[in-house]
């Protein structure tokens, strides 16, 4: 059972690689820049049925391509003052498709490569504990047996998750 979580931790491991190298090197279908200003960032707070707040702004700016002016609208969550600039990427082939710039698809890529990187390794010294040390091999059996015996007598205590559209409610 061990070899086996070893050898998909590392197929896994290396297919978040690759994706979060795709990730970095690709710019996507924005692949053009240009500076834009914004025009008005508005904000509604919406409080779910557990009483968490999400706060969605809708951001309006403009920006030029090639001495044509465009607007967009965009749902963030964060608020931008009016007249802020901000880098805007758009699709080269259709301008007026277009996102403000965040930086998250890096973020998130270098966070899977991360994770890729810790889960391989915690896989390969959890694979040579066990091969080395015979309790460690003993106490993996027996946690593993444990949990073959007891899962057929688990219930869930957990309700349903409630998919329905009425989910957010705005926050007066």
């Amino acid at each position: 059972m061990t070899l086996m979580g070893l050898v998909s931790s590392i197929f896994f491991g290396v297919v978040m690689v690759i994706v979060g190298i795709y990730l970095i090197a690709t710019k996507g279908t924005h692949s053009a820049e240009t500076e834009g200003r914004v025009v008005d960032s508005k904000c509604n707070y919406f409080k779910d049925k557990k009483g968490q707040v999400t706060k969605l702004c809708d951001t309006v700016y403009d920006y030029r391509v090639e001495k044509k002016s465009y607007t967009d609208t965009r749902t963030t969550s964060k608020q931008f003052s009016n007249d802020m600039k901000v880098e805007v990427l758009y699709d080269p082939s259709n301008p007026a498709d277009s996102v403000i710039r965040t930086g998250w698809r890096k973020r998130g890529a270098y966070i899977m490569i991360i994770i890729a990187f810790v889960m391989v390794l915690s896989a390969a010294a959890r694979y040579y504990i066990v091969k080395e040390y015979k309790f460690a091999a003993s106490a993996t059996g027996i946690g593993e047996g444990l949990s073959i015996m007891s899962s057929p007598f688990r219930s869930s205590t957990s309700s349903p998750v409630d998919m329905s559209t009425d989910m957010l409610t705005p926050v007066e």
